[in-house]
């Protein structure tokens, strides 16, 4: 029986660890923000799938030695991969952000589940829709609802009445419906970056 510690996500992070290793922070639906580490295989013409940022991946660690977690990844599987969003710089400035986001700040344990399927359809959003500037505002503004931040009662109500009702469009609109006319992307911009600031000051979320 394999009693591999298995875990399924979306993969926020990718950094170089040493020479030979990836640290990947995996965003997991019941364990939450999962630090493990990868080697590629050293068999030259094994095939294997090198991980990459916003893959949904399942992955198995191999046990821990006398009690110690398990850290480092015995099998990567690949679901999922974006890559629409290297294809588009803005698109992927949009989800980096948000990745960036969601692996640097913690999340109760109840809210893991929720938050998995915010970035699961949030990154699908970003790689396959239009406006992926007002995409990554209506996931702003979602994660601070259901996070319980007073969003709506709050930050909306502080806004000037143009903007006010601006992000109402945004949020009653689907991303195929709107036009540069009436949510211009500089002012879509300008209200993420004000609902950015809001979270690192009501919520004390680290931003960027």
């Amino acid at each position: 029986m394999d009693r591999s510690p298995r875990h399924e996500g979306v993969v926020l992070r990718r950094e170089n660890a040493g020479e030979r290793h990836l640290r990947l922070t995996l965003l997991d639906p019941e364990h939450g923000l999962v630090l493990c580490l990868y080697k590629p295989a050293s068999k030259s013409g094994s095939p294997t799938v090198t991980p990459d940022l916003f893959d949904r991946a399942e992955i198995f660690l191999s046990p821990g030695k006398d009690g110690e977690p398990a850290k480092f990844v015995r099998e990567y599987r690949l679901i999922r991969r974006m890559s629409g969003l290297a294809a588009d710089f803005t698109r992927l400035t949009q989800a980096c952000r948000l990745a960036n986001l969601l692996a640097r700040n913690p999340h109760p344990h109840d809210s893991w589940p929720g938050l998995h399927t915010l970035a699961v359809e949030a990154l699908e959003a970003l790689a396959t829709k239009p406006r992926p500037d007002a995409a990554y505002f209506k996931t702003l503004w979602r994660l601070a609802r259901d996070e319980g931040w007073p969003v709506k009662e709050d930050f909306a109500q502080r806004l000037r009445p143009g903007e006010r009702a601006l992000a109402a469009l945004l949020l009653a609109t689907p991303l195929t419906e709107l036009d540069e006319t009436s949510a211009p992307r500089a002012l879509t911009e300008g209200l993420s970056r004000d609902l950015e600031q809001w979270l690192a000051r009501e919520a004390q979320f680290v931003i960027g």
